[in-house]
């Protein structure tokens, strides 16, 4: 299971009253405009996403209780939103515990996010001629941990 830092946003159409592009509410004959406007469907600061983990061992200690290896690894993820699925990915460090079979990973998230494209902001009113809102989806980077269990496959040889 990744955590990421990356906020998870999606635009869509919504009843509200106008801005002006500095944030101001647009004003008509002395009172606020409720019109649609372009708003959030979700602004989330965060995103939790479960993950399948590629794990490479760079070291594994020989003195320790708990660390049992070093791990250079590679997180797989699909995002779903309102404009589609994309792959998501975590690059970073593990250190695994209990025989190889816990790892903790720490490191960097890639994950795309939507954005208005053009002169398009939030809380403009919604042109009714414009069909679909003009949005981008762009890879960004966030912190990110992940918390994942290795799933025994076999039987182990003594």
């Amino acid at each position: 299971m990744g955590f990421s830092s990356l906020r998870k946003v999606e635009f869509q159409r919504v009843q509200g009253f106008q801005l002006d592009r500095q944030g101001n509410q647009v004003l008509v004959n002395g009172q606020p405009n409720l019109t649609t406007v372009i708003g959030l469907k979700e602004g989330s600061a965060t995103r939790i996403s479960p993950m399948v983990m590629l794990n490479g061992r760079l070291f594994a200690p020989r003195s320790t209780k708990w660390l049992t290896g070093v791990h250079a690894s590679l997180g797989i993820t699909g995002k779903n939103d309102n404009k589609g699925t994309d792959m998501e990915f975590l690059l970073g460090p593990s250190f695994s515990l209990l025989e190889n079979n816990l790892f903790f990973t720490a490191g960097g998230y890639a994950g795309k996010q939507q954005r208005l494209e053009g002169d398009f902001f939030r809380g403009m009113a919604a042109p009714a001629s414009l069909g679909e809102l003009p949005i981008r989806k762009d890879y960004r980077w966030g912190f990110s941990f992940a918390i994942s269990y290795r799933i025994p496959i076999g039987t182990k040889s003594k």
